[in-house]
This record gives C-alpha cells, sequence and structure tokens, in this order.
C-alpha cells in the first residue's frame, strides 16, 4: 500500500514538473529567437511614417511642379525631425515648399532641410510650425547588424504617390557598392517585392521585429523603352546604423 501511494505521489510530481515546462515553453520564447510582427502589426504602428510633397521651380521658366518621397519622424535630443533622402533636392531647380503629412496625425506641416549628407543619400528637416506636437508612435531602430540575406524585411512609404504603402520582401545581398547611376556604399539590396517606386525614397527599411534597420534611396529598374514598360528588380537601402552615426555629430 505504502509503495502505491509512493508511486501516485511520484506520478503527480512529475505531471506537475510537465506542466510548468509546458507552460514555460508557452508564454517564454527561447533564449536567441527573434520576436516577429506580422506586415499588419507593423503598419498600424507605423503612425510616424512621412508623405513628402516637394515643390519644384525651373529657373529657366519658372514653371511649377511637385515631386514626392517618404520619410520618418524621429525625436533626436528632444527635436523632432524627419527622416528622408538627400536626393529630394533635384540638380538644377529651387525648392519652393516642402509639406509633411503624417501618417498617424491629421494635418499638414511645412517644412525646410536642415542638414543633408549626400554620401549617405540622407537628409534632415525641420518642422517649421512653432507649435507642432506629436502624439502616435515613434519608430523603433536596430542599431546591432544582426540581419542576413535572406532575411524577412518590410518596406513603408509612398510609391508612385500612393499614401502610406506596405511592401514585404527579403534582403537580397549585404555591404553593396551600387554601379548603377547614384553611387551608395555599404548598401543592403532588398528583393523586387519589397515593393520599392518612386515615391518610396527616404522611407524606412525595417525587419520582422518592426525596427528600422535602413533608409530606403533607390531601385534598379529594367524594362521596355518601345512600349514603357518598367519594372524594378532590385531596391537599396543605407543602414540605418551609418545615418545615426551621423545624426548623433550634428545634433
Amino acid at each position: 500500500m505504502d509503495k502505491r501511494k509512493g508511486l501516485l505521489r511520484f506520478i503527480a510530481l512529475m505531471a506537475a514538473t510537465a506542466a510548468i515546462v509546458i507552460a514555460n515553453l508557452m508564454f517564454f520564447a527561447p533564449t536567441g529567437q527573434k520576436l516577429t510582427k506580422t506586415g499588419n502589426q507593423i503598419y498600424k504602428e507605423a503612425d510616424y511614417l512621412a508623405l513628402v510633397s516637394i515643390q519644384h521651380e525651373d529657373p529657366r521658366t519658372g514653371e511649377l511642379f511637385t515631386s514626392h518621397a517618404s520619410g520618418s519622424l524621429i525625436n533626436f535630443n528632444n527635436q523632432y525631425l524627419i527622416l528622408t533622402a538627400a536626393h529630394i533636392e533635384r540638380q538644377g531647380y529651387r525648392m519652393k515648399e516642402i509639406a509633411i503629412r503624417l501618417k498617424g496625425q491629421p494635418g499638414v506641416y511645412f517644412a525646410a532641410i536642415d542638414k543633408k549628407n549626400n554620401d549617405l543619400d540622407c537628409a534632415i528637416l525641420k518642422i517649421s510650425n512653432p507649435d507642432f506636437l506629436f502624439i502616435g508612435r515613434l519608430p523603433r531602430f536596430r542599431l546591432e547588424k544582426d540581419y542576413e540575406v535572406g532575411d524577412r524585411i518590410y518596406s513603408l512609404g509612398s510609391p508612385f504617390s500612393a499614401d502610406y504603402a506596405l511592401g514585404e520582401g527579403i534582403i537580397r545581398n549585404l555591404n553593396y557598392t551600387t554601379r548603377h547611376g547614384r553611387k551608395w556604399e555599404n548598401a543592403i539590396v532588398t528583393s523586387a517585392d519589397t515593393g520599392l517606386a518612386p515615391g518610396n525614397s527616404g522611407g524606412p527599411l525595417l525587419d520582422a521585429r518592426g525596427e528600422i534597420i535602413a533608409l530606403n534611396v533607390g531601385i534598379l529598374v529594367d524594362g521596355d523603352a518601345r512600349t514603357q514598360t518598367y519594372y524594378p528588380t532590385f531596391g537599396f537601402a543605407i543602414p540605418i546604423t551609418e545615418i545615426m552615426t551621423w545624426l548623433a555629430a550634428h545634433y
């Protein structure tokens, strides 16, 4: 009888131990595992995403036209700044006005280029509105280069002036120096299905945790000039670690 009671106690103890182990497996991620988000979660959290509209003037004719880019609202040393691409300023044209719309907050805000780095193809815009206040979610940055070729990535921006679009793809290459058009060094190469297109310049590239790892700056396109059909083959993005190093030296 005592042996039977001892066996029952042993079985109960093992069952309780197994329950604790299963609970730990359910509620705690194993060490080193990346906590990932869905594309929809990343999109919903991107209140900081900016649509940048730039009015240019041709100094020869006085003609005005508008181009579009993307950006991210950041708070750096208690300053609200817009991080975008330097090439929004077109060579040979005057910038008349920069207007900003934010995904997570209504209204139009005006800005001007405060600083830029052509080597990194990044620019900082300062919002002109003196009473500007942001109540939405700001971005988080991944400052460790622990991403790899094949990792899932997401782009946010306004391709072809579409308001606040999400693209999903993979990293195709790392530490790449482009030899097509503009020269970008140490760039991240993204797959065509990431959705980069004119209007995405300056927008964020995020990992599966929803953290910004790079700034989208350009695409390589292919197509047929006779039928005027073009499609992107690769995208290029500058690692955020390099941009943050430059930013810290100037703000």
